[in-house]
């Protein structure tokens, strides 16, 4: 089993601390929008609700939102849920994005999510804080069928949802 990273560092930001964060957070690539938005729509994903969890200030929630419905950052951090709400954010249908306070391990039990309502869950350099056997378990009760997971962090400009190239299987 993977423990959590314990550090409440971004839980216990301040208010001020949340908006600097925001203000000096880089957005991601074009690139990799596209390629999570084109293999959700290959593979038969549909684009009425997406989750954004680990979303901090919302930088990544409101870049993903545009291609939604209805949208829903989620984050543990009380300031980076409350810097979130002051910036805003609209989806592809004009509605506000929803900003709540929830955890990566518990995110099926509020009232904005549900089970099986979600058709892509992101998280943007988040998932090292999670639980990944209780992530693992509420993702397999949000997500509709033909849903996406897309975890991704900075470091490398390959994006692929299949095996590298050159990986090769020992059978």
């Amino acid at each position: 089993m993977i423990v959590p990273n314990s550090d409440p560092t971004f839980r216990n930001y301040t208010s001020k601390q949340a908006a600097t964060y925001a203000a000096h957070r880089l957005s991601y690539p074009a690139k990799l929008y596209d390629t999570v938005i084109n293999h959700h729509e290959k593979t038969g994903g549909q684009f009425n609700r997406v989750l954004d969890l680990g979303c901090g200030p919302g930088n990544a929630t409101r870049d993903i939102a545009g291609y939604f419905e209805e949208a829903i950052g989620c984050d543990a951090g009380e300031s980076m849920i409350g810097t979130a709400r002051e910036m805003g954010g609209k989806t592809k249908s004009g509605k506000d994005i929803v900003w709540v306070i929830g955890s990566g391990e518990e995110f099926t039990g509020l009232e904005e999510v549900g089970e099986g309502t979600l058709d892509l869950i992101t998280v943007a350099m988040a998932v090292h804080w999670f639980d990944m056997d209780k992530f693992w378990a509420q993702v397999a009760k949000a997500l509709k069928p033909g849903g996406t997971v897309a975890l991704w962090t900075r470091g490398s400009t390959l994006c692929s949802f299949s095996p590298h190239p050159l990986h090769k299987s020992p059978h």
